[in-house]
């Protein structure tokens, strides 16, 4: 059987216990290619704990197991590789955790999380160049998670490379769950430069935000120092001490989740999230809620899964025990209020809300979808001052973005404000549609003609690449604003056609308007169509925020 198996490529390991398949280098054979995998040396786990040490031996033995099953795909055996890296990573057995990791991404070398859970473990052990280097191959394949780029841009300033760790952290400013570890490392960057100024402007920042952070006292101390303000260097060292900044990292929290009693049920419970298996997941949270009954975080998370799980109304149930027992629980009455938007109940939902505000008033995710609200009942600049303060938190919401933006042009808010959210949509979303609202936004207000001349770039720039009867409307006021009327009508023509075509009858009485006005040599002073369809606000479907949402303490 053993020739057999090698025959095939199944097993290049030794016939030694499961226990010990693992310590030993090895290959597999999988899709036609051999596989290199490094040895994962088991651990003293004499003073770990009872439950702890059978759970790392349990996860290891699953591992072996899989190795030598038939079964086995690459992207089991990676997942397999990396959850025994993390758990020994949780568990501060760094030695087995590297080349566990390891052999994740070589099982699976297109995954952002082996790399970045390697990178993160190298800077923990003081390893810059291989920080930098699993970091870098990180964010090559996630560039949008921001955390790994305060990471990488902490390694590099340890590294003495200011001119490289700034621009890591360009448009990261804004977000205010990271303003404080960003103030830190500009400040840190500062201080290699020998721009004291800045330096002290931000440490103190970072200490108005997170007064406990007593370690940045010290490099506080040696900015004023060069600014030769003695005084203020001895206090700030006088009052030194090894607080942090913090850094909210949700896979960071994951995997400190996986630390001892209901930690295991946890980490078997976000395995399963991030396989999107909710029943499994429901039933990990509810065993872990059995040791922690008093935990809302975490029933909170058993909510959402059951959710996910298609168990709405046990879902209701927890999230209601959740209230009952923490009455201004911000996160359970944003959830409360999204089943009963989703349900209709918009008076229940709007009350969710506003009590979720009360509680955090920074909460985008009820800011959104207050403002859809908002929007779906008719309150336009309510909907539109929601949707903005959504954004503070998230920023990288477009759909929030887009409809703030188009409420704006739709209400007359001021060209320049409205210019400048564009640029920002740019920096965040560069989507096709927001080029459709500066083209409209140039169309529809007075200007110069190169005013009108950019909006008819523009929007045939947009046709070009959506030929949608939107981007026609555009083009069409873009000529009116130029004073090329037979064009724009030629357009509102075809606008119609397209219209009727694509099944949007909706628009022809707001085409025949805009055709009355270019047949009178008048430009299109009005963005959108009564009850736009680009002013709508989406289905509101739980699903995405039960599952995305993040929560500051998730568990």
């Amino acid at each position: 059987m053993r020739t057999l198996l090698l025959a095939l490529g199944l097993l290049a390991w030794p016939l030694a216990g499961l226990a010990d398949a693992l310590s030993t280098p090895g290959t597999v054979t999988l899709d036609g290619q051999r596989i290199d995998l490094l040895a994962v040396p088991e651990p003293d786990l004499s003073r770990a704990e009872p439950a702890v040490r059978e759970r790392l031996q349990q996860v290891r033995r699953e591992v072996a197991e899989l190795l030598r099953a038939p079964q086995r795909t690459r992207a089991k055996l990676a997942r397999a590789y990396g959850e025994l890296g993390e758990i020994y990573h949780a568990h501060a057995f760094y030695l087995p955790a590297d080349p566990a990791y390891a052999n994740a991404q070589r099982l699976a070398p297109d995954s952002f999380l082996w790399a970045y859970y390697r990178g993160y473990l190298a800077q923990q052990t003081s390893r810059l160049g291989d920080a930098e280097r699993h970091l870098r191959r990180a964010l090559s394949l996630r560039s949008d998670y921001a955390p790994a780029r305060v990471r990488l841009a902490q390694v590099l300033v340890d590294e003495n490379r200011p001119a490289d760790a700034a621009p890591l952290l360009d448009g990261l400013d804004d977000d205010p769950a990271l303003a404080g570890a960003v103030a830190f490392v500009r400040g840190r960057i500062a201080l290699q430069r020998r721009d004291y100024a800045a330096a002290v402007r931000h440490f103190e920042a970072v200490l108005a935000r997170e007064p406990q952070a007593s370690s940045v006292r010290y490099p506080l101390a040696m900015a004023y120092r060069g600014l030769g303000q003695v005084d203020k260097a001895r206090e700030a060292l006088a009052a030194h001490g090894a607080g942090r900044p913090g850094l909210p990292d949700p896979l960071v929290a994951e995997l400190e989740a996986l630390l001892g009693g209901a930690r295991t049920h946890l980490h078997r419970a976000m395995q399963a999230v991030k396989r999107r298996d909710f029943p499994a997941a429901a039933e990990a949270f509810a065993q872990a809620l059995a040791l922690e009954p008093d935990n809302p975080r975490l029933r909170t998370s058993l909510a959402r899964t059951l959710y996910l799980a298609g168990r709405p109304e046990a879902a209701r149930r927890e999230l209601a025990t959740v209230l009952k027992e923490d009455p201004h629980n911000p996160l359970a009455h944003f959830l409360t209020g999204l089943l009963a938007h989703a349900d209709g109940d918009l008076a229940a939902a709007r009350r969710h809300y506003q009590t979720a505000l009360a509680g955090d008033p920074d909460h985008s995710g009820a800011h959104y979808y207050l403002g859809l609200l908002e929007l779906q009942q008719g309150h336009t600049k309510a909907a539109r001052t929601h949707l903005l303060a959504a954004l503070r938190g998230a920023p990288r919401n477009s759909q929030a973005r887009f409809l703030a933006i188009a409420l704006g042009l739709q209400t007359g808010v001021a060209t320049d404000k409205l210019r400048a959210e564009l640029d920002a949509a740019r920096q965040h979303s560069p989507e096709p549609r927001f080029d459709l609202l500066r083209a409209r936004l140039l169309a529809t207000r007075p200007g110069p003609p190169a005013q009108a001349a950019k909006a008819v770039q523009l929007a045939r720039d947009l046709l070009a690449q959506q030929p949608t009867v939107d981007a026609v409307i555009t083009l069409a006021m873009a000529l009116a604003r130029q004073g090329d009327y037979d064009a724009a009508a030629q357009q509102l023509q075809l606008a119609q056609v397209m219209a009727l075509g694509f099944g949007r009858p909706e628009l022809s009485p707001w085409l025949r308007t805009l055709a009355e006005r270019v047949a009178a040599h008048w430009p299109i002073n009005r963005p959108f169509a009564p009850h736009s369809p680009l002013l709508a606000p989406p289905p509101i479907n739980p699903a995405g925020p039960m599952q995305d949402y993040p929560a500051r303490e998730p568990y």
